[in-house]
């Protein structure tokens, strides 16, 4: 899977550029935290970065080299209202946002 499949609506420099942040916040966080937690903090980037959809989502936390279904069964279970317990909403166009 390629930068421009997982996001088709951005320019090659800007793709280069995301995954470059998004790999360098793996790193940070690597030694610090859990896989599962790491999934959490790279999901939650992905939304601030613009790709907030499913579709975009699990593409790309695949090609940053996390399983396809624990990052769907991560956002499943951290979507919702509930600032105790969830970490984002989903909205009826298919849209994640964090919740503040």
């Amino acid at each position: 899977m390629t930068d421009a499949e997982v996001l088709p609506d951005q320019n090659s420099a800007s793709d280069a550029d995301l995954f470059k942040r998004l790999r360098g916040l793996m790193r940070s966080c690597q030694s610090e935290v859990g896989k599962h937690d790491q999934a959490i903090i790279v999901i939650a980037a992905c939304i601030e970065e613009g790709l907030d959809t499913r579709p975009r989502i699990v593409g790309a936390m695949k090609k940053l080299g996390f399983n396809s279904a624990h990052v769907a069964i991560t956002l499943n279970k951290a979507t919702g209202s509930d600032l105790e317990r969830h970490r984002w909403r989903l909205d009826g166009a298919g849209r994640y946002s964090l919740l503040s």
